[in-house]
C-alpha cells in the first residue's frame, strides 16, 4: 500500500514538472486565432446561406412553384 502511494506521488510530481515545461500560447495569439476562426465561420455561413437560397429558387423554378414573377 505504501509502495502504491509512493508511486502515485511520483506520478503527480512528474505531471507537475511536465506542466511547467509546456510552452503556453500568449493571450494575443489566442485572440487573433479566435478572430480568424469567427471570420471564416461567418464567411462560410453567408456562402452556404446563399447556396441554399439559390438552390431553393432553382428547385422551385424546376417545379413551376415560383409566384409573383
Amino acid at each position: 500500500m505504501v509502495e502504491m502511494l509512493k508511486s502515485l506521488s511520483v506520478f503527480f510530481c512528474d505531471i507537475k514538472q511536465e506542466i511547467r515545461r509546456i510552452a503556453w500560447v500568449k493571450k494575443q495569439e489566442v485572440l487573433s486565432s479566435l478572430f480568424i476562426v469567427v471570420v471564416v465561420i461567418l464567411c462560410f455561413s453567408v456562402f452556404f446561406c446563399f447556396v441554399d437560397f439559390v438552390s431553393l429558387y432553382a428547385i422551385k423554378a424546376l417545379f413551376g412553384i415560383i409566384y409573383g414573377i
